[in-house]
């Protein structure tokens, strides 16, 4: 799951590709955000919001389903859904 800032900055470079992005001002255009924060992503030193991430993955035609969500919420989001998930699960008459 891309959830460590070099597999977003691997599926950035992808939207570069894919919509023909020569710089990466077009690129945070096309995204919507500022250069600045593009290059705060790209450094490692902030993270893209949920929004963002969200739209990353929609520029690059993924499916939007539950496990589109789960690449985008942080590491500690993610464990707690899938715990919440399971005890959920145990719960549930065979």
């Amino acid at each position: 799951m891309p959830t460590p800032s070099d597999d977003w900055n691997s599926l950035l470079d992808q939207i570069k590709e894919v919509h023909e992005c020569k710089t990466e001002v077009k690129l945070s255009n096309l995204i919507g955000i500022s250069q600045s924060m593009l290059g705060h992503v790209r450094s490692g030193r902030r993270e893209l919001s949920l929004n963002d991430r969200l739209k990353v993955l929609h520029l690059l035609n993924q499916q939007m389903n539950l496990d589109s969500l789960l690449i985008c919420i942080s590491d500690r989001e993610r464990e707690t859904f899938l715990a919440l998930q399971q005890q959920q699960r145990s719960k549930l008459p065979l």
